[in-house]
């Protein structure tokens, strides 16, 4: 049978990466090899990680002096995994804030992903969740719905929700674009995979059993007109959406998403949140920016902070 080889993100959740990495050991078919990467580790993490790599030989964790971010963190697990793969395994990708919702997960959505491959040898990639790009707005928007079955064609897969990807499309496509850092990442991965004639599934019948077991909260459909904070998040958020646009959609994609995104909603908020909006704007702008001069990786300030993440000791 095919081997599943699975890469574990963890970024300051101890107690999340202790029952991710539990569940993960006693999971009925566990992964044949696991490749952790902590990103900026606490002491209490890296106990964990160095313990269950002592206990486990199959088990290879990977301490980062800095934050990857989400991107680089695959990334580097991609490249440590690939050299070990066959051509007939699975690369999983796994998540400490979405752990397994039972023990033989893994083992029925390799079984699907197994099922798509059979039927369509174009095969990329198959999950439990993901999600079609509607490249007009930018702006990825939910396919799947109550009472479907089956596979349903997707643009990319949700990260969260253990993606599976044949080892010889990864080895081809190529691995996660490292220098995104935070946001969008799986978006840019699927959207690629697709530019190569590779096709993704979701499975409906996995999401109708494992939704309420997940929660996550439902995806919305459109873009929201309020503001959020304007803060790192938004900041690479709204840069690698650029990208996207840019690589994917086209410069009018890109313009047409800037002037609503980044330029009308703002103005739209100046009466009710004037200081917010201000904020919005310059930071938009710089997103756009980086994202034409391609500068990517870690963001310049004031937006140069990582993405908060509470810090559970």
């Amino acid at each position: 049978m095919s081997a599943i080889h699975a890469l574990l993100l963890t970024y300051r959740r101890p107690s999340a990466f202790e029952r991710a990495l539990s569940q993960i050991v006693e999971a009925d078919p566990r992964p044949d090899r696991l490749v952790v990467v902590d990103n900026a580790p606490s002491e209490r993490s890296r106990a964990t990680g160095e313990g269950a790599a002592a206990r486990h030989d199959w088990i290879t964790y990977i301490p980062s002096s800095t934050n990857l971010g989400p991107a680089g963190g695959r990334a580097l697990a991609m490249e440590r995994l690939l050299p070990g793969a066959g051509d007939r395994d699975w690369l999983v990708f796994l998540d400490d804030d979405d752990p397994l919702p039972d023990p033989g997960v893994l083992g029925r959505v390799r079984a699907f992903a197994e099922d798509c491959l059979a039927r369509d040898p174009r095969t990329g990639g198959a999950a439990v969740r993901g999600a079609r790009f509607d490249r007009r707005r930018g702006y990825p928007f939910p396919v799947l719905r109550a009472g479907q079955r089956g596979a349903i064609a997707v643009d990319y897969l949700h990260g969260g929700f253990f993606p599976f990807y044949p080892v010889p499309v990864v080895r081809e496509v190529g691995i996660f674009q490292a220098d995104l850092f935070f946001g969008w990442a799986d978006l840019e991965y699927g959207l690629r995979l697709r530019r190569a004639g590779y096709r993704l599934y979701a499975s409906a019948d996995l999401w109708g059993e494992l939704e309420g077991a997940m929660g996550h909260p439902p995806e919305r459909t459109a873009p929201d007109r309020s503001l959020g904070p304007a803060d790192a998040r938004r900041y690479y958020t709204m840069r690698n959406r650029y990208h996207l646009l840019r690589t994917y959609g086209g410069p009018l994609a890109a313009t047409r998403v800037f002037l609503v995104a980044g330029v009308a909603k703002p103005i739209w908020n100046l009466p009710s949140e004037p200081g917010l909006a201000f904020r919005h704007l310059r930071l938009n702008l710089r997103a756009a920016l980086d994202s034409v001069r391609r500068r990517y990786g870690v963001g310049p300030e004031p937006w140069a902070s990582e993405p908060p993440s509470p810090v559970e000791e």
